[in-house]
């Protein structure tokens, strides 16, 4: 009985004190508490990333991207933002890499030490350089494509077939107009236009 009541005493205890507070309620209170645990950002979502990306950085970014590609179209113009996209977040790897680095410089206290403990597999820096040059091929892929769907567009446009085996199609063939045919006249018959007088018999 007495471990009933125990028990009993306990869970209105749990439902008191979980009545008293559910978390932040808020939009501001939300953001903070996903936020409250970013330290480098080095796998922030979208939530986090809102606290620290400009928002019109990167839409100047995007804009210029366009104006330099130009795409012909909504196709092309996918390539050219999952391009901005890549140079926007190597940009920031190498902005969380750079500030590392000098955390390193600043607690070891020389420039060696803080290299050898950045070169360590494993270590925050070495995982930025990994996904650093795999943002660097990504960009350099994008690139190829995107010039790739440019000629294509510039041509005919681009096959399924063309676009699954990256051969570049060959262009048309110019038709060259055929030239009329002159028409030979037929051959003369002297024996038929021979005049009834007889010219041209030997004269006897």
């Amino acid at each position: 009985m007495a471990l009933q009541n125990h028990s009993n005493r306990r869970a209105e205890s749990a439902r008191i004190n979980g009545a008293k507070s559910q978390g932040p309620k808020t939009p501001e209170g939300l953001l903070k508490a996903r936020t409250a645990t970013l330290t480098h950002g080095l796998y922030a979502n979208e939530e986090t990333l809102k606290a620290s990306v400009s928002q019109e950085g990167f839409l100047k970014l995007r804009e210029s991207f366009y104006k330099y590609w130009q795409p012909e179209d909504e196709y092309i113009a996918t390539r050219v933002d999952e391009l901005t996209f890549a140079h926007w977040e190597l940009a920031r790897l190498m902005l969380v890499r750079r500030s590392e680095l000098a955390e390193l410089h600043a607690n070891t206290g020389g420039v060696l030490q803080a290299e050898l403990e950045a070169c360590k597999p494993g270590s925050l820096v070495y995982r930025l350089e990994v996904r650093i040059n795999r943002h660097q091929s990504t960009i350099s892929r994008l690139e190829r494509d995107i010039m790739r769907l440019k000629k294509f567009a510039a041509v005919e446009g681009p096959s399924q077939e063309s676009l699954k085996t990256n051969e570049v199609p060959e262009p048309p063939q110019e038709v060259q107009p055929q030239q009329p045919e002159i028409p030979v006249p037929p051959p003369v018959n002297r024996l038929a236009t021979r005049s009834p007088q007889g010219e041209g018999e030997p004269v006897m």
